[in-house]
């Protein structure tokens, strides 16, 4: 089954007004999740392209991927300060 994204960007509404180091890009979506063996990477979508991240990988600008899970389709994601949990919507 495919994923698509219910939550494009988790990080509009923190509540906080934070500097613009600490926001991620308002064209950066979580397209998908992939699973090869043990090993779990996510699709990001921006103006750059289409990337597949992995945990402890840096997505931009301090924002770092904890974890996968492709069962739940769920993505945490921190930049120290937040962490936000990112759901994907199965079809």
């Amino acid at each position: 089954s495919s994923l698509s994204v219910l939550n494009n960007n988790p990080f509009d509404d923190l509540g906080t007004i934070e500097s613009s180091y600490n926001q991620l890009p308002s064209d950066l979506k979580f397209t998908g999740i992939l699973k090869i063996g043990d090993k779990e990477g996510v699709f990001v979508s921006s103006s750059r392209g289409l990337d597949v991240f992995y945990s402890g990988q840096e997505i931009t600008k301090g924002y770092k991927i904890i974890s996968i899970n492709s069962e739940k389709a769920e993505i945490i994601v921190t930049n120290g300060l937040n962490t936000k949990l990112v759901k994907l919507e199965q079809d």
